[in-house]
């Protein structure tokens, strides 16, 4: 019974970490260490600029920060038929600049490109990043 409450719990926090936070965990508004931990919190004030790193493996797709799934309105993939970061971007993380414009409208500013995002109507990600 132990080991499968275990497998369980590592099925779990596999599952989380490819779907939290839309794409995947972000590392924060500072943008520094590792993956946050989940129930970890970036906040940003509206008008308010900041380092932000978007977790990228999928696309350019979904994020979390105020505690709120965030979409990209028009998701960047590395090319229509692939899934993935587009060109010149990192993976699993693209270091950038978030601007939280409005308490509905955000935008990541990275690598020349700009991706705005709303927050998910639903409370999900776009579809879990696997």
């Amino acid at each position: 019974m132990r080991m499968r409450s275990l497998v369980g719990f590592l099925v779990a926090v596999a599952i989380a970490g490819c779907s939290a936070g839309g794409a995947g965990p972000d590392r924060g508004a500072d943008g520094g260490g590792g993956p946050s931990r989940i129930g970890e919190e970036t906040t940003v004030s509206v008008g308010e600029t900041v380092n932000f790193s978007m977790y990228t493996h999928c696309g350019v797709e979904s994020t979390n920060f105020n505690g709120r799934v965030w979409n990209a309105v028009q998701p960047l993939y590395s090319s229509p038929e692939k899934l993935g970061p587009p060109s010149g971007w990192d993976d699993p993380y693209q270091d950038g600049r978030l601007t939280l414009e409005s308490r509905d409208r955000a935008v990541f500013a990275a690598v020349g490109e700009r991706v705005v995002l709303t927050p998910s109507e639903t409370g999900e990600p776009l579809r879990p990043c696997a």
